[in-house]
């Protein structure tokens, strides 16, 4: 990835002028609709959409529960855009295809209390939450999540679709790679790799690099469990 395929480094709604929906209708997707409402910016907020069909027409937060994702194809090409509310990176990741399939397009929203170095880029679809911190040059790959509290340290670089649970820091220098999931409080060394689809457990410390598609837990993290590449793609953990 370079900085050419980046943007969006302020806190915001990207873009900035048009109607958006939130995918998911759970508790990280409320959480978005947070952001939302903390950016002044609710009004643009049509709603949530959700495949389960006996929430539709009921309302989250005052919000209305519009329908499937398929109802932005009700929509003018390139009016409405969507943020993806959803947490687990596999589920996200398909559900990404799914709205590519029908041309939907993402939006990007950043928290009005994160902190971006101005020499750092965050691509589309990315949500960054409350209190995160991104230093100088860590790039930030598409559709990511970065939840509350997490720090990301100088040249990090978060390939498309990791997830950040809440507090967690990543030293400088470190590579995740596309669909990692990083469990809550764990903490990253320096100039590590994490490989893709990978899942960290919980307050898990990692001092050496960490293959694809396995799950690591632990003082320091040890690999638990393999999976076989693709796994994703049948959207199980």
């Amino acid at each position: 990835m370079s900085n050419s395929d980046f943007s969006c480094k302020q806190p915001g709604l990207w873009p900035s002028d048009v109607p958006i929906v939130i995918v998911g209708s759970s508790g990280l997707a409320r959480e978005f609709l947070g952001i939302c409402l903390d950016l002044n910016m609710g009004a643009r907020v049509l709603g949530f959409l959700d495949d389960n069909a006996s929430k539709h027409g009921r309302e989250e937060d005052g919000f209305p529960i519009l329908g499937a994702p398929e109802w932005l194809t009700t929509q003018a090409p390139n009016d409405t855009h969507y943020v993806m509310g959803i947490g687990s990176t596999a589920a996200r990741s398909n559900l990404v295809a799914r709205l590519e399939s029908i041309h939907a397009k993402p939006a990007t929203l950043i928290s009005p209390t994160a902190s971006i170095s101005r020499f750092a880029s965050v691509a589309e679809g990315a949500v960054i939450c409350a209190g995160v911190i991104i230093n100088t040059h860590a790039l930030i790959g598409r559709h990511c999540v970065v939840n509350l509290s997490c720090t990301v340290g100088h040249d990090a670089i978060l390939g498309d679709f990791v997830t950040l649970n809440p507090g967690v820091n990543v030293s400088g220098n470190v590579t995740i790679a596309t669909g990692a999931d990083i469990g809550t409080g764990s903490a990253l060394n320096q100039q590590l790799n994490i490989g893709s689809w990978t899942i960290l457990g919980s307050g898990s410390v990692v001092t050496c690099d960490i293959p694809d598609n396995v799950t690591a837990v632990g003082v320091p993290a040890r690999v638990t469990k393999e999976r076989d590449a693709g796994w994703q793609l049948r959207g199980s953990q």
